[in-house]
């Protein structure tokens, strides 16, 4: 321990001597190592941490419909699920839905909670903080348990966190609500991401929303549900035996389940929606940070061999009176490991700020979010490991290189070596740092790509110059009749407003996160089973809907105000609903057609064009618009088109003259409704283009540094070429040609790696060809730029060199 600690001193003594390698070496080792900790933590805290809050969470699964790949049932399929198991200790099931709140100021806000069964707190274990938590005995009468749970971070934010908190009320949906407890501040609910604030038994359902009687229709999809495994019973065991329990279903109610299937998942994922999505933009975050952190280590290596060639005269006089070879490396290796220990303690210091950073920004979405990214200890131990391994990384082969010398040679200080002369290994080092930014400029350059290519996609509307809000008359205390008259009303008075050209009522937009599929079929077809129905998603829409979103009807017309509850029922559906679900070729041909849609037969009047509906990269899928006239949506969203900039504010003053104490939301343009399905293109493009900066830099000191270096070393030599009558020219060239080659020769393996790693990229690109032979070129381009610029300053110092003081050098 104490050779240990001599040793570790001489590094700090000698690093101390070399201030401002040591400055280049530790930030490079800083940034390096803080960005792999940011992207790690981001992956530790979705990724790798089990449902938070909850108790044995290894025992917790997601039931989820194969179909939809979300964990929805109707409710009296799981209350069958929930009786009739015997593989599960218990089945819960949940909804997520906003609510008008208020908390005494008598001032309505929109909030987001969750609907749960009387079994959800017991099933996961979670505890309350403050009173108690929901039972069975609060839901068992349909609208006769009043009851409410808050979240730890709402009666934080909403009452003080007063300790008195058990017993005061609050209103939802203007009904007074008892809070009997509080959740512990870890519990977030069921699904990541999310943060409900309130907690509301399902048998509140008719008065969380209003008009739904979702609860007795077996055919309704619109419970989340979740089950905790027996002990001893597997997965496998609890698949084979869910298997027979839905086949038994399929055999009682063969309209609604026949070919029910139920597969087992990872919950808070929103079943399998959201989980695939995420591993591969994180895997490809991460990925990118540790092959900057690799380019970093590459230069740090370049860098001490430089400095270990400096060093040779040093190394050999320590071999020369006995010091062990395995000593010396031990040593050059203590060097490289203090550089490691101070980068990455200044890169774990930067990456509490940047997790910090990351956690306060707000996406573009209406409700709360959980960001649970902290830096816990697995982070702190993944930071000391990769400190650690860049300190071998980096250290090892300058440490080899720097020992492995001839003695003679190195006592005259002479600087020669054979056995490196052709390509020494910081030219390799250089090399491989090259060959690994063009990886990374490559990637930049295809998610930049993406982003063009992501503004720019037929999404099937036009997002220019239209307002939208939304609002929830449900919610609002609006029965069925008055809603459908205020809709009417807004429609008549939006297209007042002065500037708007057209306007509609939507029940909601393309892109939004929530949405609603229906099974569909050709209506002078058989019906088919339940599990050979493909489902197609519903948008509820007033007339001149396709006008003000300038979407294209490309056969047939749109719904017009004569489309009411007056005549029979219309549809118009896109082009994939008329070429999978009708079996048309050609799909103008669905005009006229007929499809039934939840047992109701519908007259098709239109074929809208194909669009984007749940995100930008989704494959084309059948959706079908029903008239708004004809049917009904509480929950709307008001569109207006125009180029008058003060619109979104017009249309909020509208309602609120129309109704004062209406709650609105998502009070946005079309514009800022796109920010949400950009996001992932728009972070991944930035970091990585970021990181590509950052490599292009490196590469051009580690280019500067090779050229610099070989000047200096070949002193003597260019004086004499320059004496007996070379050029500057000539003088250039013999320093750049070097260059030239080991830039060429790196950059070519890069676009080589580039290629066979470009493939992993694919599930984030929107519409680019992973192999797009200009985003290589344009990599190509960039280096041979920096590279240009690198080689400048070296060789217009050998072609300006004084031959008379060159050759007076040692």
């Amino acid at each position: 321990m104490d050779r240990i600690f001599f040793e570790l001193r001489l590094a700090v003594r000698r690093l101390g001597a070399n201030k401002s390698f040591s400055a280049i070496a530790i930030l490079s080792l800083a940034f390096g190592i803080g960005a792999t900790t940011v992207f790690f933590s981001l992956v530790n805290s979705t990724l790798l941490k089990p449902l938070p809050g909850v108790e044995r969470p290894g025992e917790l699964y997601s039931l989820v419909d194969p179909r939809f790949g979300v964990p929805i049932l109707s409710y009296p399929n799981y209350r069958d699920l929930r009786d009739r198991n015997t593989v599960f200790d218990g089945v819960i099931a949940y909804r997520i839905a906003p609510v008008n709140a208020s908390f005494g100021a008598g001032v309505n806000s929109r909030v987001w909670g969750y609907l749960v069964s009387g079994n959800y707190f017991d099933v996961l274990g979670v505890h309350a903080l403050r009173g108690r938590l929901l039972s069975p005995a609060d839901d068992v009468n349909r609208g006769g348990h009043p009851v409410a749970v808050i979240s730890h971070k709402s009666w934080q934010a909403r009452f003080g966190g007063v300790p008195d908190i058990v017993g005061k009320t609050i209103r939802l949906n203007s009904l007074t609500y008892t809070i009997v407890g509080v959740t512990a501040a870890g519990f977030y609910g069921t699904e990541r991401f999310y943060a409900p604030e309130i907690f509301v038994p399902t048998a509140m359902t008719g008065q969380i929303e209003p008009g739904s009687n979702y609860l007795e229709e077996r055919g309704a999809g619109n419970i989340f549900t979740l089950a905790r495994l027996k002990p001893g019973v597997s997965a496998a065991q609890a698949k084979t035996a869910l298997d027979s329990l839905t086949a038994k279903l399929g055999e009682e109610w063969p309209k609604i389940n026949e070919g029910m299937k139920l597969n087992l998942v990872e919950p808070g994922w929103a079943g399998e929606f959201l989980r695939g999505g995420v591993i591969g933009f994180s895997t490809i975050l991460v990925a990118v940070a540790g092959l900057l952190l690799l380019v970093v280590c590459v230069n740090l290596a370049s860098l001490l061999l430089a400095q270990a060639s400096e060093r040779k005269r040093e190394i050999a006089v320590r071999l020369a009176i006995g010091a062990s070879r395995g000593l010396l490396i031990r040593q050059l290796l203590m060097e490289t490991l203090t550089l490691a220990i101070i980068g990455g303690a200044l890169g774990l210091i930067g990456s509490f700020w940047a997790v910090d950073l990351i956690s306060s920004l707000k996406p573009p979405i209406d409700f709360a979010l959980e960001s649970s990214i902290k830096i816990d200890w697995r982070v702190m131990l993944f930071s000391a490991a990769v400190s650690v391994l860049s300190a071998v990384v980096c250290g090892l082969t300058p440490a080899w290189q720097a020992t492995r010398t001839d003695l003679v040679a190195a006592l005259k200080n002479d600087r020669s070596d054979p056995r490196t002369r052709r390509w020494p290994m910081r030219d390799v080092m250089v090399g491989a740092q090259i060959a690994l930014s063009v990886v990374l400029l490559a990637a930049s350059g295809l998610m930049l790509r993406s982003l063009q290519r992501a503004l720019t996609i037929d999404m099937g509307f036009n997002p220019h110059n239209t307002a939208t809000l939304g609002f929830d008359l449900a919610i609002q205390g609006y029965p069925r009749e008055k809603g459908k008259q205020f809709l009417h009303d807004l429609a008549r008075r939006s297209k007042e407003i002065p500037g708007v050209t057209s306007t509609s009522i939507a029940s909601t937009l393309p892109l939004d996160l929530g949405f609603s599929n229906s099974g569909a079929w050709d209506s002078d077809q058989p019906t088919p089973p339940a599990s050979k129905m493909e489902p197609a998603q519903v948008f509820y829409v007033a007339p001149a809907y396709f006008q003000t979103m300038e979407t294209r009807l490309i056969a047939g017309r749109e719904f017009t105000a004569a489309d009411d509850a007056k005549v029979p029922l219309r549809l118009v559906v896109n082009e994939t609903f008329a070429r999978r679900i009708l079996h048309l070729t050609r799909p103008e041909l669905a005009v006229g057609k007929r499809a039934t849609v939840d047992d109701k037969v519908h007259e098709i009047i239109g074929v809208a064009a194909d669009g984007k509906y749940v995100n930008l990269a989704e494959a084309p899928k059948p959706v079908m618009f029903q008239a708004l006239w004809q049917s009904y949506s509480n929950n709307a969203r008001l569109l207006a088109r125009g180029a008058n900039p003060d619109l979104p504010r017009r249309l909020h003053q509208l309602i609120q003259d129309m109704d004062p104490e209406m709650t609105i939301y998502a009070e946005e343009t079309l514009e800022q409704h796109m920010n949400l399905p950009l996001l992932p293109s728009r972070a991944a493009a930035t970091a990585l283009t970021a990181f590509g900066v950052v490599t292009l830099g490196l590469a051009a000191i580690g280019i500067y540094g090779v050229l610099a270096f070989a000047v200096s070393r070949r002193t003597r030599e260019i004086g004499i070429r320059v004496a007996i009558g070379a050029n500057p020219r000539q003088i250039a060239w013999l320093v750049g040609q070097r260059a030239v080659w080991l830039v060429g020769v790196s950059a070519m393996l890069g676009v080589g790696l580039a290629v066979l790693l470009a493939g992993q990229l694919s599930p984030v690109l929107m519409g680019v060809n992973p192999l797009d032979p200009a985003v290589y070129l344009m990599g190509l381009g960039l280096i041979g730029v920096i590279a240009l610029g690198a080689c400048w300053r070296p060789a217009h110092r050998a072609a300006t060199m004084d031959p008379s003081q060159s050759l007076r050098r040692d």
